[in-house]
């Protein structure tokens, strides 16, 4: 199912996929440079049998220079750290 049909699933399922979610993007960004940029939830599957997410559709993905993602890191971690001038 289109992860936008997990609604009925327990809290803590829900909270996993959520994880998974933002550690896939994570790992798209930072890791791979390359990023399925569609939001739309239609792209996401989970089964939740086999417990297993799935993302679908890269006809919207694109690739990122390692200076974009360096300065998109530095400021991802002033956020963190509530850095500001």
């Amino acid at each position: 199912d289109h992860i936008d049909r997990t609604a009925h699933l327990p809290q803590d399922v829900r909270n996993t996929i959520a994880r998974r979610l933002l550690q896939l993007t994570l790992q798209e960004l930072f890791q791979h440079r390359f990023m399925q940029t569609d939001p739309n939830w239609a792209n996401f599957l989970y089964d939740d049998e086999a417990d297993v997410l799935t993302l679908i559709d890269f006809g919207a993905a694109r690739e990122y220079p390692k200076e974009f993602i360096d300065k998109y890191l530095q400021l991802v971690l002033a956020a963190a750290a509530r850095d500001t001038p």
